[in-house]
């Protein structure tokens, strides 16, 4: 296994020094250029971090977020999206601290909850469901207002149970908590 995220690192640095330095042909646009060069990054992330190599990981990360995060395209919403995700689960792995987690959360939601790629809304929804439960944990009644905003965001473009279900949890929670 180990040789194989080598590989992987190995093939996402040529491909990123072929899209950088390589003589393209001239129809192939800027802008395509660093979809593929952001993609290859968050490829890179993701085999350092099966290697454990999590700082290197997270270098890349911030770097392709930062660069792409404003942008709509959907090569560039995936990278994003999935670079952050990689992020958050570092974060899991390596026990960081609740607002450490709730930084890259609320970066995902806010950024995708309006996204009207289906692929992307189904990775947004886990991702809202685990700011709910932090909240619900700390009591965080203020913030639980903003996950259902944000799920009820979601309910327009995703035809997934799961959001109402989630809207349900919290209705039952902010119930108890009047009592």
């Amino acid at each position: 296994m180990l040789e194989e995220y080598q590989d992987a690192i190995s093939v996402c640095e040529k491909i990123i020094d072929i899209y950088t330095h390589g003589n393209l042909p001239e129809d192939i646009h800027d802008g395509y250029n660093k979809k593929i060069i952001r993609a290859a990054y968050t490829d890179k992330a993701r085999a350092l971090y099966g290697l454990k190599e999590y700082n290197k990981s997270l270098k890349i990360i911030d770097s392709v977020v930062d660069e792409g995060i404003d942008c709509t395209d959907e090569l560039t919403e995936v990278a994003v999206i999935e670079a952050l995700l990689l992020k958050y689960e570092i974060f899991k792995e390596t026990d960081a601290n609740i607002p450490d987690k709730l930084t890259v959360l609320n970066k995902i939601s806010f950024r995708f909850q309006l996204s009207d790629n289906p692929k992307i809304l189904e990775q947004v929804i886990p991702v809202v469901k685990d700011m709910m439960l932090i909240f619900i944990a700390l009591k965080d009644i203020k913030n639980l207002h903003i996950v259902r905003r944000i799920l009820e965001n979601i309910s327009i473009r995703s035809k997934s149970e799961e959001v109402q279900i989630y809207l349900s949890y919290i209705d039952k929670f902010e119930e108890s908590f009047k009592e």
